[in-house]
């Protein structure tokens, strides 16, 4: 098996997608391959820092993407996998598990600027199964989604006159209230 190596490699700009900047990788490298750690700009301007196997990004590693922020955490054959973090400026800041670069798994953590915020299982980038929705008035819902919606046996509680505790289909609701019964806002 040949021996790995630190090279500095320049390739040439890539007119088809009509970028005028060549891609860089500096790093290690197996034969011709990016293996090991290594560092690669892209032409479009974004940058992956990271563990390389045999020309894919495999390992941990950081992928910047320009104006859309970046992700850091976990990569298997080229593709956002495990735990990892992904930051995009203006729309969402999550931590938790993705699969094939979606938000997917028992936990993740999402928070928007808006103030809302998701603690739960994920599938699919949408809320499903059980978790918690806290949302910026301070409304907070615990239970069951389905789809990204609110949907199965839950708890929603106001913050400012009380608790819902019961099923919630399709957003309508059937169970205890106390004197104050709120309304289950679609979300």
């Amino acid at each position: 098996m040949a021996a790995r190596r630190t090279v500095s490699v320049v390739e040439s700009a890539n007119k088809k997608e009509g970028t005028s900047s060549p891609a860089r990788y500096q790093g290690e490298v197996l034969e011709t391959l990016r293996h090991g750690r290594g560092r690669y700009a892209y032409a479009n301007g974004f940058a992956y820092d990271g563990e390389w196997r045999l020309g894919v990004k495999h390992g941990a590693g950081r992928l910047e993407m320009g104006s859309c922020g970046y992700y850091e955490g976990g990569f298997v054959d080229g593709e956002i996998e495990g735990e990892g973090t992904r930051v995009w400026p203006g729309k969402y800041t999550y931590k938790g598990a993705f699969r094939l670069g979606e938000r997917h798994g028992d936990f993740g953590v999402c928070e928007y600027p808006s103030g809302e915020r998701y603690e739960g299982a994920w599938q699919w980038n949408k809320y499903h199964g059980k978790g918690k929705l806290i949302l910026p008035s301070g409304d907070c819902y615990v239970g069951a989604f389905v789809n990204h919606k609110r949907e199965g046996f839950g708890e929603y509680t106001r913050a400012d006159c009380g608790k819902y505790e019961g099923k919630c289909v399709c957003f309508a609701t059937r169970g205890r209230t106390g004197d104050n019964p709120p309304k289950i806002a679609a979300g």
